[in-house]
């Protein structure tokens, strides 16, 4: 009998030890690398906790936390990138074959990141066709773009101060007080020729978040998101 109680003891034991500290150390680690690989940033940890641990292999996770000092939401590369998510549900099957750590839903996530000026720059440079910026200067009141065209085989200097909007969870540029060649082009004219010069679209993340706020700060943006 008492050796049965200590076998029984023994399963216990080993069977706490796996789900509190061996189930989170594993899922947290896989979710870390393939987000890593989708990131490009091999300095963003996962941590992911549940009580108990076993929940998780359910896809039940009480708490998970995502840092990052640089890393690419798509084609938007972030600085300082934080998530913290309460009462989360993960796609455990997706996650252990090797396709992608995915939150289905949660009670509650916070998510923010920074966007710099040299980081706003690229993303002009990669969405916005025909023209080339040169610089890009973002500051609590506006972002101002230096930029060339090329038109009719003509290069053309482009200067604009404008904002970044958003809308649901489309990130959009707004070019105003356009002056080509030192010319100043009236505000409606500029946005028949510009629009609203769509950045990136958040949904393409196949997260449950929505874009919360676009603030202009010296040198950078400062994204939030919420579900």
């Amino acid at each position: 009998m008492k050796k049965t109680s200590v076998g029984i003891a023994a399963m216990v034991a080993v069977l706490a030890i796996f789900s509190e500290f061996v189930v989170p150390m594993v899922m947290s680690s896989t979710a870390q690398s393939q987000l890593r690989k989708v990131a490009k940033s091999d300095n963003l940890t996962v941590s992911l906790r549940s009580v108990p641990g076993l929940l998780m292999l359910a896809g039940s996770v009480s708490n998970v936390e995502i840092n990052a000092k640089e890393a690419y939401l798509g084609d938007v590369r972030v600085n300082d990138l934080r998530l913290v998510g309460k009462g989360v549900r993960v796609n455990v099957d997706r996650l252990f074959r090797g396709n992608g750590f995915r939150i289905e839903e949660a009670n509650h996530i916070d998510f923010s990141g920074d966007v710099t000026a040299t980081a706003l720059e690229e993303l002009i440079n990669e969405k916005v066709k025909h023209v080339e910026a040169e610089s890009v200067e973002v500051t609590p009141e506006s972002v101002k773009v230096k930029a060339k065209a090329t038109l009719l085989g003509k290069d053309l200097k482009i200067d604009f101060a404008g904002n970044i909007l958003h809308d649901g969870n489309k990130l959009f540029l707004r070019a105003k007080n356009v002056s080509v060649k030192g010319v100043n082009v009236k505000d409606r004219i500029a946005t028949r020729i510009f629009g609203d010069i769509m950045l990136y679209d958040f949904d393409w993340l196949k997260f449950p978040i929505r874009l919360q706020s676009v603030e202009h700060q010296a040198g950078k943006m400062h994204l939030t998101f919420t579900n």
